[in-house]
């Protein structure tokens, strides 16, 4: 798969055990320049979030911002370069269901993420109740495109292996499910047999994360099968990773400078020959002279910024804790781990126990790293750093540094209606219509209070004016007599 290609759609999918040290490893390996979309189950979830980095914008179930709990089982990481205008979320009202509506020109990608409880089938409903009111007659366009990845803790011979067939749920457990993938007429993406959790306690490996789409997307689908040599300490979950021929809009990242870094000194004697050197001003009489003599500063401070303030280098997006000891130590993971897969018809085949002691290695080194990188910027922090210092102790982490998106609006117009924002644009006017609504009418009363007072105000102002001008005129005439 050509991971550089700008029109697909390239999505990894994995179930964490709500393990921070395996986010941690999603964070560091899973390149942006590889991916668009991460779909997680059951992540970390700290006090006030999830834990992400600045290349990636993080979709909350919409009941996390009605009790911020931390329940939620459900997450959608969006690279940073898919513009905000292209995509919309879809709103759950269900803390283990979260989607995304992505819209390229006519057609519309919708990926829900799913984590369905093993003892109950809510999320399956509420994705039924949201496909009912939106296709209400069981038909997908077909420039709709939707994908279900998630984990559904359903097993049958359908997805599972053979070995497995004693595993298979309940009728009552899997009817949901199967009476959605015929209702909408949706076929599995991943191919049966690919097993994607290994158990922790018996080592066996089953099937119950799983991808499904309409039966027209099918086609679209390049790659969706597992990389078991990706999966991070702490999680029995392999990643799913999925690859749609389908176009998507991207941001070019444009170059920035930073100031940080600057050496003011000379930007200041740079600013001061070049405005030395500019014809001096005179005394500003009109509008185009004061244009002019603000062209003339403008180009001075622009000229100078671009001689004296260097150009930020593009984030990595790894860590700055992140050493090149963890990436030799998850190189070795990642092999251990294909070894292991490899042999897992063998349960007492050596690979399974070296993959479990480089794990526990890899998950204490990420551990210990994190910890002396934070100690030791501590000791050796400047004056300057210590106002960070304490802004990263008082502040309530929120997404370990991920970019903000404003979500959907939902208000009431000017005429009483309800109302729901889906672009930039839509949502600028309705901040800009809540916060500067306009005046309310005047009425006929209020409107006679102002032009009488306004008649009084004229009055009064007359009085005060010809008064002024009988003091003007007596006391000209009394200098002339005294004189």
């Amino acid at each position: 798969m050509n991971l550089a290609n700008p029109t697909q759609l390239r999505i990894w999918q994995q179930n964490l055990n709500k393990s921070l040290i395996a986010q941690l490893h999603l964070i560091n390996t899973a390149r942006p320049n590889d991916w668009d979309i991460l779909i997680l189950q059951e992540p970390w979830i700290g006090q006030t979030g999830t834990r992400s980095s600045p290349h990636w914008r993080v979709l909350y179930p919409n009941t996390h911002f009605m009790d911020n709990s931390k329940t939620q089982r459900s997450l959608i990481f969006v690279n940073t370069n898919i513009p905000t205008n292209s995509y919309e979320q879809v709103q759950f009202d269900n803390a283990d269901v979260t989607g995304i509506c992505i819209t390229q020109g006519t057609q519309s990608t919708i990926l829900i993420n799913i984590y369905n409880d093993c003892n109950n089938n809510k999320s399956v409903d509420s994705v039924c109740d949201f496909l009912e009111r939106k296709f209400p007659d069981d038909h997908v366009p077909d420039d709709v495109h939707i994908m279900l990845a998630g984990d559904f803790n359903r097993h049958h011979a359908w997805w599972e292996e053979d070995r497995n067939a004693h595993l298979t749920s309940s009728e009552a457990m899997l009817r949901p499910l199967l009476d959605l993938v015929y209702r909408f007429d949706l076929k599995m993406a991943l191919p049966p047999g690919h097993p994607t959790l290994q158990a922790s306690s018996t080592g066996n490996w089953t099937r119950p994360d799983n991808v499904w789409c309409t039966s027209h997307t099918l086609d679209l689908f390049i790659r969706c099968d597992t990389d078991p040599g990706l999966r991070g300490p702490n999680t029995d979950h392999v990643p799913i990773l999925s690859a749609l021929d389908t176009p998507v809009a991207r941001n070019e990242r444009a170059p920035t400078r930073n100031f940080r870094i600057t050496d003011w000194e000379e930007f200041a004697d740079h600013l001061d020959a070049v405005l030395s050197s500019s014809p001096e001003p005179g005394r500003i009489t009109s509008n185009e002279e004061f244009r002019a003599a603000l062209n003339v500063v403008t180009t001075a401070i622009k000229s100078t910024i671009e001689a004296h303030v260097p150009i930020t280098k593009p984030l990595p997006h790894m860590k700055r804790w992140w050493t090149q000891e963890l990436s030799e130590l998850r190189r070795q993971k990642n092999r251990r781990s294909r070894e292991s897969y490899r042999w897992r018809g063998l349960p007492n085949h050596p690979s399974h126990k070296h993959l479990r002691e480089v794990c526990r290695q890899y998950a204490k080194l990420i551990e210990k790293t994190k910890k002396e990188h934070w100690e030791e910027w501590l000791l050796n922090a400047s004056e300057k750093d210590i106002w960070t210092a304490s802004k990263y102790a008082t502040d309530p982490p929120i997404d370990g540094g991920g970019r903000t998106r404003m979500p959907t609006l939902n208000f009431t117009g000017h005429d009483g209606e309800p109302r729901r924002t889906t672009s930039n644009a839509e949502k600028s006017d309705a901040l800009a219509n809540s916060f500067f609504p306009p005046p309310p009418p005047r009425s006929h009363a209020t409107r006679n209070r102002l032009t009488s007072l306004g008649s009084s105000r004229e009055h009064r102002s007359r009085v005060l004016l010809a008064s002024s001008k009988r003091t003007r005129r007596q006391g000209q005439t009394e200098s002339r007599t005294s004189c």
